[in-house]
């Protein structure tokens, strides 16, 4: 799989965001999230196989920030210290 777009945000509140990215064969899409890049201990999983990936994460804590990670089941797509979100 290849990442053709994004990833980037959407819907952020103060608990809550979404994350959307697309791939250029259908997959089933995963997000890891945590409170530092190297320690990523949450994850949203797809529940269908698709290029248009959106994965909604709740019960955040308002004020923190997380770090997290696009991609499969498989294997992560993309990671970094850029990818955050407040």
């Amino acid at each position: 799989q290849t990442l053709t777009r994004g990833p980037y945000l959407q819907m952020g509140t103060q608990t809550a965001v979404t994350i959307r990215w697309r791939t250029d064969v259908p997959t089933v899409g995963r997000v890891t999230y945590g409170t530092s890049v190297s320690n990523l201990t949450g994850s949203t999983t797809e529940g269908v196989s698709t290029t248009e990936h959106e994965v909604r994460i709740t019960g955040l804590t308002p004020d923190q920030q997380y770090f997290y990670s696009v991609g499969t089941t498989e294997g992560v797509l993309q990671q970094g210290p850029d990818n955050y979100f407040l």
